[in-house]
């Protein structure tokens, strides 16, 4: 059994989660966030509007490759699709969430969790990727903040669905590698949002069990995608239509997806 060392465990305590009450129950969102949009922002949203959970994270991939762990160099695999740093995704989504209620976060210090992660992994005991990457920071998370919670994932169909191929072995081959919906609701209960283009999948644990797998409604901004401002795909005159008032300026006064 992997135990935390406690100076992960204090990295997050001291940071922004010392303000969080006993009693509240916890969402977070694992995503690249490149650039933010508002449908990220409405996900938090909803799940704080529904009393689903009190306080909302972001957790953002960053892009440490971990040989083994991911099928290819995953840093290159970031720079192919043109998606932005590490920093600058924390900067921007910080900055849209200035104008928002303040109980939504992003989580500190994924990186170096990501990176210490990689002395847990063993390709040859499948239990580690358990204790490996954006899972690992999930442990972190949930250690520091106590197993009294109740702690809820919230993803897009195009993340979920992956999920459930992956339970009958079914998962399309990624740089990285999709947890099967089973091993989700080992840490977490799950939410699905629906997404335009997909066809989600449905998945109902025992009724014994004690997390769920829940079906939010189609959201207002569900229809582009991150990758669809990425590519071009949305006129500068809509983008404040589909990102926040920061990631617009942003990106009419950088244009980094610019086609060289």
């Amino acid at each position: 059994m992997q135990k935390l060392p406690e100076s992960h465990e204090r990295l997050l305590a001291k940071s922004e989660l010392h303000w969080v009450s006993p009693k509240k129950s916890i969402a977070y969102i694992v995503c690249t966030c490149s650039p933010p949009t508002n449908a990220h922002l409405e996900m938090a949203k909803y799940a704080l509007g529904s009393g689903l959970a009190e306080v909302v994270y972001f957790i953002l991939w960053p892009f440490f490759y971990i040989p083994d762990f991911h099928s290819s160099d995953v840093s290159e695999w970031a720079r192919r699709e043109r998606l932005l740093s590490y920093e600058e995704r924390i900067r921007l989504l910080r900055d849209s969430l200035r104008s928002t209620v303040e109980n939504i976060r992003v989580l500190p210090h994924v990186r170096e969790l990501y990176v210490a992660s990689a002395l847990n992994f063993d390709p040859a005991k499948p239990w580690t990727f358990f204790w490996t990457g954006t899972w690992y920071a999930i442990r972190v998370l949930q250690q520091a903040l106590g197993p009294q919670r109740k702690y809820f994932h919230l993803l897009g169909t195009d993340q979920f669905n992956p999920n459930v191929y992956t339970l009958v072995g079914e998962g399309r081959e990624k740089v990285w590698r999709d947890y099967s919906i089973a091993e989700q609701l080992a840490l977490h209960s799950v939410v699905a949002f629906p997404r335009t283009g997909y066809v989600m999948e449905r998945f109902q644990p025992p009724h014994w069990f004690g997390k769920q797998v829940l079906y939010a409604p189609r959201l207002k901004h569900h229809e582009v995608s991150a990758s669809a401002i990425r590519n071009g795909k949305v006129p500068d005159e809509l983008l404040p239509k589909f990102v926040p008032e920061a990631v617009a300026r942003y990106i009419l006064e950088r244009n980094p997806w610019a086609m060289e």
